[in-house]
């Protein structure tokens, strides 16, 4: 049975991020389910060394920790770990080769609005200080019932996301698709979802790559009902990065530590600008301890379209 999707790709990192939305058709999920998964060991595979000077020999991979329905996806650059219970959420984004967590607090892994409803997708309620996430708050930390709750996920290698006839052969060793793992997690309607959201599926997809400390995410939503949905917009990320830096006056003067571009860019001369539409760093309503009067401080970031799709 055909399967009519929309799909917000980007990436980004400490080095890369990148959008794309197009209208798509599969034939089937291509995710394939891994069941044992090997135990993360931060330290035994934290790269030391400049990964631009020497070829990183850690493969991108998906682990999984002591705490039940934690996971792990890391390449040993950087890696980003997720809560499966009570509900999917990312609870931490690790520079690695520096040991600098950039997270600061717990988000929505996206948002969607269809038929005029917001409908965030995953997340965890209850943190108490948004300045700063201590693991030991995780396990008192509920998940919000209007939200679009964590069903399953599933792990494969990357697939190529379009067909790339090679030119050019500076780099005789390139690979595509490139080397790495795709992860993917499925969320469904809430029960306070009305009858024509009830069969809605919103996917979660993320890729990360080999020897290089870049991630992939984008979303797939699928009707599995027989009633027309209309999807108006979309958040395809929403991450409380921890600040860079603390201002009281001016804190548009601060520049994120995190490294975003996108395939949606035009309209500009350079790369910051041309982003606008898609990447947004704006103030965090919920971050109501910084050193700023007016809590305007720009340290969460969300990728979504200023318009549509």
């Amino acid at each position: 049975m055909w399967t009519s999707l929309v799909e917000h790709r980007w990436r980004y990192g400490p080095i890369l991020w990148r959008t794309k939305l197009a209208a798509l058709l599969f034939l089937s999920v291509f995710c394939v389910r891994t069941e044992a998964l090997p135990r993360f060991d931060k330290e035994a595979i934290r790269y030391d060394s400049d990964w631009l000077v020497s070829a990183p020999t850690i493969a991108a991979t998906l682990f999984e920790t002591t705490t039940p329905g934690e996971l792990v996806l890391s390449n040993g650059l950087i890696s980003r770990t997720f809560r499966t219970k009570p509900n999917g959420a990312t609870v931490s984004f690790d520079l690695m080769t520096t040991g600098t967590e950039l997270l600061r607090g717990v988000k929505q892994e996206a948002r969607v609005t269809i038929d005029g409803v917001d409908i965030d997708v995953g997340g965890l309620l209850g943190q108490p200080n948004y300045a700063f996430l201590r693991n030991e708050w995780l396990a008192d930390m509920k998940s919000d019932p209007d939200a679009m709750q964590f069903i399953r996920w599933d792990s494969g290698p990357i697939e190529p996301r379009m067909n790339w006839k090679r030119v050019r052969h500076a780099a005789p060793n390139v690979q595509w698709p490139p080397r790495g793992i795709h992860l993917c997690m499925t969320y469904g309607m809430p029960e306070s979802a009305s009858e024509t959201l009830r069969d809605i599926l919103v996917r979660v997809h993320y890729n990360l790559y080999d020897g290089v400390p870049v991630l992939s995410k984008w979303i797939t939503v699928e009707n599995t009902g027989q009633i027309p949905v209309r999807l108006d917009s979309f958040t395809c990320e929403l991450l409380a990065a921890v600040e860079n830096g603390s201002e009281v006056n001016n804190p548009d003067n601060l520049t994120p530590n995190i490294h975003v571009e996108s395939d949606m860019a035009f309209c500009s001369m350079g790369a910051p600008g041309a982003i606008r539409s898609a990447a947004h760093w704006i103030p965090d309503p919920d971050f109501t301890t910084q050193v700023n009067y007016h809590l305007k401080t720009p340290c969460l970031l969300e990728a979504s379209l200023d318009v549509g799709p």
